[in-house]
């Protein structure tokens, strides 16, 4: 069984998704190929896309909410856009790479990806089945446009209306949740975890992140945590903001706060943590369901993570900052409420998915059979 894998770099949680997939598939002997589709067909692509995305979204976000917003509500703009994206260039170029690789199923970790492959199937240059992955609780503008992509997974069946409302048939979705690396669904107890990061095992501990690139007012919400009258202890991630890393370093802080850049255990943060505040990244969210960490959601980007917010806020599951509602309000509620925090892990145990990626590569094994 050959797969390839299509991610795209713009953010982390599609490549993590990505490589969660492609591990599981390992597992089951299949051979492997992932590949970031803009960086292997156009630098200029790749160079777009990410910086694009990333400068759009952490100096200009209400303008990439405003574009989001357009998308949704115009067809006309979203056909004009895939046509940018989908060039003969483009499109040539993957239809060559996938006849010779010989790839018995395709999987989508952007829809990007998934834009290119719903075109070589309209001109008939394609035929092998692809499953894409939606990395948050949302369908995303483009999935209005592309009826070939044969297999769509969600990462709840609590996204089947949303899907319906967009006309995208039932038989598509493969609600299976979003493939997560497995430390994150297996879990010590709070105490071992604190201990392992020399915390007191028995204060109410905070996890602070802010995505892989650190967005959002990390020092300014820290400050405002520190200078609050309940005990608690805070394990902030500044992810690659070395600006706000060395700051935080630098601030003369009440509270023992451990203070980390990009870091790779994050797993061990949250068995350590009574909640995270957080953005409300897709892949941050799916990390926490299977931790039954209770979310505070802050500096949200418009769009896919207002929406991601709002499905998690409706659910029980979340709590959201906002100018009224602030991240010390937040946490007020939480610490002063048992019942409550006992409530959102509940429900966050309930629609934890059991093996996402086990079963997604289950479903592709099937489907070479």
């Amino acid at each position: 069984m050959k797969v390839l894998i299509l991610s795209v770099t713009a953010g982390n949680g599609h490549n993590a998704a990505a490589k969660a997939a492609e591990e599981a598939l390992k597992t089951r002997g299949a051979e492997v190929m992932v590949v970031d589709m803009f960086k292997y067909a156009s630098k200029a692509y790749y160079d777009t896309v990410d910086k694009g995305y990333l400068l759009s979204t952490k100096y200009t976000p209400r303008y990439y909410g405003r574009l989001y917003s357009a998308l949704e509500k115009k067809p006309a703009l979203r056909r004009r856009i895939i046509s940018m994206i989908t060039t003969d260039l483009i499109t040539n170029k993957f239809s060559l790479f996938i006849r010779d690789f010989g790839p018995d199923a395709v999987v989508c970790t952007h829809v990007f990806g998934a834009m290119v492959l719903d075109e070589l199937k309209a001109k008939k240059k394609f035929d092998t089945p692809v499953i894409s992955i939606l990395t948050d609780y949302t369908f995303h503008p483009f999935w209005d446009d592309l009826p070939f992509i044969e297999y769509i997974v969600t990462g709840s069946p609590l996204m089947d209306r949303m899907a319906s409302k967009k006309g995208i048939p039932g038989e598509k979705l493969l609600p299976f949740g979003i493939p997560v690396n497995p430390k994150f669904i297996k879990s010590i107890c709070k105490t071992e975890a604190r201990a392992k990061l020399g915390l007191d095992p028995h204060m109410f501990t905070v996890l602070y992140m802010s995505g892989s690139m650190g967005f959002g007012h990390i020092t300014r919400n820290i400050r405002i945590l520190d200078s609050m009258a309940e005990d608690m202890q805070i394990i902030c991630v500044c992810g690659n903001n070395e600006k706000a890393y060395g700051k935080l370093k630098s601030m003369d802080l009440k509270k023992n706060i451990l203070v980390y850049g990009f870091a790779e255990n994050i797993d061990l943060f949250m068995d350590a943590a009574d909640c995270a505040v957080t953005k409300p990244g897709g892949m941050t969210i799916t990390e926490c369901i299977h931790k039954k960490l209770p979310m505070i959601f802050c500096d949200a980007i418009p769009g896919q993570e207002v929406r991601n917010a709002e499905f998690f806020v409706n659910l029980g599951a979340a709590q959201m900052c906002s100018h009224h509602f602030c991240v010390d309000d937040a946490i007020y509620m939480l610490i002063h409420s048992p019942a409550r925090q006992a409530q959102m892990r509940e429900i966050l145990g309930t629609i934890a998915p059991e093996d996402p990626a086990g079963r997604l590569s289950s479903f592709i094994e099937n489907l070479c059979g």
